[in-house]
């Protein structure tokens, strides 16, 4: 998160600090698991990595099937009026040690506890109207982070609309899912003054096509089953284990009347994928933006395009273009410069699924990765024209139910200016004590500048 427009000069060492010290920007939401008396492994592979289920209900605005007054106190006198029973808050407290003092770093040891403390909100205001809200607060300040009101199945179609404080990535591979301390150098590249990581105010409207969950679904009635209340006292878990097996065998009991009539007996049945495990189809977005997470920036310069296309129930392949115009400078005497994107990402879980919590099952390999090509008319505020090119790949192994290990690779490039050059490699091993109680230990390696090298100890928690 921005609290100020960068110049050329500070976004380079800003960029240069961003590998070892950059914050985590993942957000993970306890609410969810007070409101509907589940594990938070139900939306996240390990928070806050979003798994199908969770993009799913992301996507339709903190809904599930028949969660059209779950949470919201009725006002006999006024119909009309949303309350929920439940103030929608969360706290996520991120901390880290640094231990760099085998390469002779200026400040070999680094307490940073707290490093950022995030307050978080989320969740339906009203039918078909979802919120995020977050106040972050680190080193740099205390203010607004990722803040958006979203309009779902407008039309009772599958398109929705969301106004606010935006994360240009949300759709495809972002820094809000990210457990590691490092960040994708690739979105901290924009070298005129916005990055693809910044939080950007504007307009986004984005459409779902042939997509497992439908409007009629998520109006519906509730499919979690055999736990929930009467609607107007208490709210339904999130879908009952008994429905979200995601392939899970299970052993059909009923014998044969005779020998050769058909019936398979003992045979193992897979079970039914329920629709909200599956990102099925396709999904475009198109965008508007100010080109500004601060109040300063108000013209409508940027604009943003995506497309998604979504295969094996929980992976997608996704390409995007973003142009718009930066002021080098002062806001008011400084130069324009135009900088145009353009990118395409990917996300791919492969393997034997297994069952991570009860009812929940997960794929252990997670391949993901991304690509971009940038230019810039005007970067350094003197005429001159920046081509860069870079990209990173990562795997992820989902180690049971409380470990995943990472090794990611990172590289920018720019004939134009060689200060961009960027050769990371990051792994990463985290452990979840408690579900919402993470510890990590993460190295990146510079090849470029060993003093840019980072060895941390990461633990973060949410409640």
């Amino acid at each position: 998160m921005k609290f100020s427009r960068l110049n050329s000069g500070f976004a380079l060492a800003s960029l240069a600090l961003a590998i070892t010290a950059m914050p985590q920007q993942g957000k993970a939401i306890p609410y969810f698991a007070r409101k509907y008396h589940v594990t938070c492994a139900r939306c996240h592979v390990g928070f806050p990595k979003l798994n199908a289920f969770g993009k799913n209900f992301q996507l339709h605005g903190y809904q599930q099937p028949g969660d059209q007054k779950v949470g919201t106190i009725k006002i006999p006198e006024d119909p009309n009026l949303s309350l929920l029973d439940q103030l929608p808050v969360a706290v996520l407290i991120e901390n880290n040690f640094q231990f760099d003092k085998k390469v002779k770093s200026d400040n070999p040891i680094a307490i940073n506890s707290p490093d950022v403390f995030h307050l978080l909100l989320a969740g339906t205001i009203a039918p078909d109207i979802g919120m995020f809200a977050e106040l972050q607060s680190d080193s740099s300040g205390t203010g607004m982070a990722k803040t958006e009101v979203t309009l779902n199945h407008i039309g009772n179609q599958n398109i929705h609309m969301q106004v606010g404080k935006l994360d240009p990535m949300e759709h495809g591979v972002t820094q809000h899912d990210l457990f590691t301390l490092s960040s994708y150098a690739i979105y901290q590249m924009g070298l005129g003054g916005f990055n693809l990581d910044d939080e950007n105010r504007g307009v986004r409207v984005y459409g779902l096509v042939n997509a497992a969950v439908t409007p009629k679904l998520i109006h519906g009635t509730p499919r979690g089953g055999g736990d929930a209340a009467p609607a107007d006292t208490t709210t339904p878990p999130l879908h009952g284990p008994a429905v979200f097996q995601a392939g899970k065998k299970q052993k059909n009991d009923a014998k044969p009347a005779t020998a050769g009539e058909g019936d398979q007996g003992d045979e193992i049945q897979p079970e039914a994928l329920d629709p909200m495990d599956q990102l099925k189809g396709g999904l475009w977005e198109v965008g508007v933006f100010t080109g500004s997470p601060d109040p300063i920036g108000k013209d409508v310069n940027d604009a943003m395009g995506r497309f998604n296309v979504y295969f094996n129930n929980d992976s997608f392949v996704g390409v995007y273009g973003y142009t718009g115009r930066t002021v080098i400078g002062d806001p008011v005497t400084g130069v324009d410069n135009h900088h145009h994107l353009l990118g395409a990402d990917f996300s791919a879980y492969f393997g034997k699924p297994y069952e991570k919590s009860p009812g929940v099952m997960q794929k252990p390999f997670d391949l993901l990765g991304g690509v971009v090509s940038g230019k810039d008319d005007n970067p350094l505020g003197n005429g001159t024209k920046v081509s860069w090119n870079g990209g990173f790949l990562e795997g992820d192994y989902i180690m049971g139910a409380k470990s995943i290990f990472l090794v990611r690779y990172d590289k920018v490039s720019s004939k134009d200016f060689t200060d961009m050059k960027r050769d990371l490699l990051t792994a990463n091993y985290t452990y979840w004590l408690k579900t919402n109680f993470e510890v990590g230990l993460e190295y990146t390696h510079d090849q470029n500048n060993t003093r840019l090298n980072g060895l941390s100890l990461n633990f973060n928690f949410a409640f």
